[in-house]
């Protein structure tokens, strides 16, 4: 399987992301910012271009804690976790605050314990270029 990150976002959504300098969008390294931040889901890091310079990687297995926890393979809100553990740009308490104005019911205890874990089962990966196996 290929590690891909991805969310769905408004113009909005984009707009106060784009305003951040170390933020990129893209499904591959080569898309990421120079010292920007890389979060895959996965268990290993892809190899990291020659001449990509990233800030801060990290590694999370959202895909499977997103089948565990919502019985299904939506791993965004665990890769939200995950983003906020690597980068502590965003709080786990903010990402758990505001799960209500989009989920109720069991689809938002589901998708707080997906934070949870991504946020707890992330690796931080401080080099990325020389990182392949992160356990």
């Amino acid at each position: 399987s290929v590690p891909t990150v991805y969310f769905l976002m408004t113009e909005e959504d984009v707009r106060t992301a784009m305003a951040s300098p170390l933020v990129s969008f893209g499904s591959d390294g080569v898309a990421v910012k120079p010292e920007g931040a890389l979060v895959v889901n996965g268990t290993t890091l892809p190899p990291i271009p020659a001449g990509v310079r990233v800030g801060l990687a990290g590694v999370v297995r959202a895909t499977a804690i997103a089948r565990e926890e919502l019985g299904r393979p939506a791993a965004n809100t665990a890769t939200l976790g995950a983003f906020a553990r690597i980068t502590r740009w965003v709080s786990r308490e903010a990402l758990l605050d505001v799960l209500p104005d989009y989920f109720e019911g069991e689809a938002l205890g589901g998708n707080r314990r997906a934070v949870e874990r991504g946020y707890r089962e992330a690796t931080l990966v401080t080099a990325p270029e020389t990182a392949h196996a992160v356990s």
